[in-house]
């Protein structure tokens, strides 16, 4: 059953929509007895507005079934109710707007207060703030935008008065644009020095981390001058998946960037906890999601780094760096591959794990292979061990100390490292933003018409 959200949902609603498909489907799944019956979860861009993408997502499954379900948390109103399905509704909510710093001398007490001239008013396009404002605001300036990012970037630096959007938005956004920037720019700092420690230098150097990483300019004097964290723990995450030497490493790291933060900022309880995230959902949408739903305050779990990873998390300077690389297993020993352009061939067994870099660039390179998609490094290297697949594509490093350690049982297996060096390391999230310039932003919350908005899934109305 396909579920769509939307690229655009903002913290913490891309969980809540995936966790709402994944108990709509096992709801069904069980009711009708379909073992086979699974979730596939797509987000819907919503640039040309937001309910006529949701709607046409779900149009287009009467043709090419694109969306069964839009499970995006939509606001119900009696136009959208004529032409779509609605559920019951999964929560609710009211209109909300955030007051910037811009001309802080006009006060804006209510919505009534937002309709006068000059004053400039943010809608997202296509919403029913879009339709109230546009209803209601007859003297300001609307300015319609596409997304939530930009409408967020405009009132950190004051270009505008306010941004009209579900109020929960707004009150979950604007908490964590009070009080969250030191902590990421704290974490950013310590990671720069502890990467420079001798104990960091010998631990890569204990277990054949060969690949240095970039040069990292943050010193300590970088650090925010207070960290506004108050918990006495720092939650720190790896993988379940992470194979020798990794799970080590990445308890070291957090050990040491807790450490770092502990000794500048005198906290003589902070402490770390350290969770493993099961990535056999996909191993980069897994870990931002843990960050993004603030399971985990860093992701310390060996992360590469691409320009589409860039935009979807906050990465710290890199701690280690390496190739992407391809073990070849002793299945057909008589096709000889060098290098990876020779994987892509006809009938060619090449496995990745999913969601990774690599699995990435495999679809991208090797249109004629067979390409395997694995929850993890443990069964790809089983396949390997017995001759089910020709290669496996992963991070160099990773391959070579699992050869190194495997030669006896596939003595004629071997690596190639290929491709560009890449830097990997931790990321935060992104939700973590510069806060310095929202210390007096406000929110409030008012009822259009004295009705609650509905959050529901919708399906189209047959």
């Amino acid at each position: 059953m396909t579920v769509c959200g939307e690229v655009e949902a903002i913290y913490p609603w891309k969980y809540v929509h995936h966790v709402s498909g994944e108990l709509l489907v096992k709801t069904i799944r069980e009711q009708y007895k379909l073992p086979k019956l699974d979730m596939v979860f797509l987000n819907i861009n919503t640039s040309e507005g937001y309910f006529y993408s949701m709607r046409r997502a779900v149009d287009s499954a009467l043709i090419q079934g694109y969306c069964d379900v839009a499970v995006a948390s939509t606001n119900w109103d009696s136009e959208r109710a004529k032409v779509v399905h609605f559920q019951c509704a999964y929560a609710s909510s009211y209109f909300g707007f955030v007051r910037s710093e811009l001309d802080p001398q006009i006060k804006v007490r209510n919505e009534t207060d937002l309709n006068r001239p000059g004053f400039n008013v943010v809608v997202s396009i296509g919403t029913i703030t879009d339709t109230w404002a546009t209803n209601n605001l007859k003297k300001a300036n609307i300015i319609r935008l596409t997304t939530y990012e930009e409408a967020f970037q405009m009132i950190l630096q004051k270009q505008v008065h306010t941004f009209i959007a579900d109020s929960l938005d707004m009150f979950l956004w604007l908490s964590q644009n009070r009080n969250n920037c030191s902590t990421c720019y704290a974490i950013d700092v310590a990671t720069a020095i502890y990467t420079r420690s001798d104990e960091w230098r010998r631990t890569l150097e204990d277990y054949k981390i060969i690949f240095k990483a970039p040069e990292c300019s943050l010193t300590a004097k970088d650090f925010p001058s207070n960290l506004n964290f108050s918990r006495d723990y720092m939650t720190v995450c790896g993988e379940v998946e992470a194979v020798y030497p990794w799970k080590h490493i990445h308890h070291v790291s957090g050990e040491l960037l807790v450490k770092t933060i502990r000794e500048q900022y005198k906290l003589p309880k902070l402490d770390m906890v350290f969770l493993n995230i099961n990535t056999s959902e996909g191993y980069f949408y897994s870990l931002r999601r843990a960050v993004d739903s603030g399971y985990c305050d860093v992701v310390v779990a060996s992360t590469n780094w691409d320009s589409e990873r860039a935009k979807a998390v906050h990465f710290q300077c890199a701690y280690a760096s390496s190739y992407f690389g391809f073990v070849r297993s002793e299945l057909d020993p008589q096709i000889n591959v060098r290098n990876d352009t020779e994987m892509d061939r006809a009938g060619f067994n090449v496995s990745v794990s999913i969601g990774t870099i690599t699995d990435k660039w495999a679809t991208n390179n090797l249109k004629k292979a067979n390409i395997i998609r694995l929850s993890g490094y443990e069964e790809a290297f089983q396949m390997i061990l017995q001759k089910q697949t020709h290669t496996f594509i992963a991070d160099s490093l990773d391959l070579f100390l699992w050869l190194s350690q495997n030669k006896n049982n596939c003595s004629t297996c071997y690596v190639r490292a290929f491709g560009v060096n890449f830097p990997i390391g931790s990321f935060v999230s992104n939700n973590l933003v510069d806060t310095s310039s929202a210390s007096t932003n406000q929110t409030s919350i008012f009822l259009p018409l004295f009705h609650v908005l509905i959050y529901i899934t919708l399906i189209i109305c047959f």
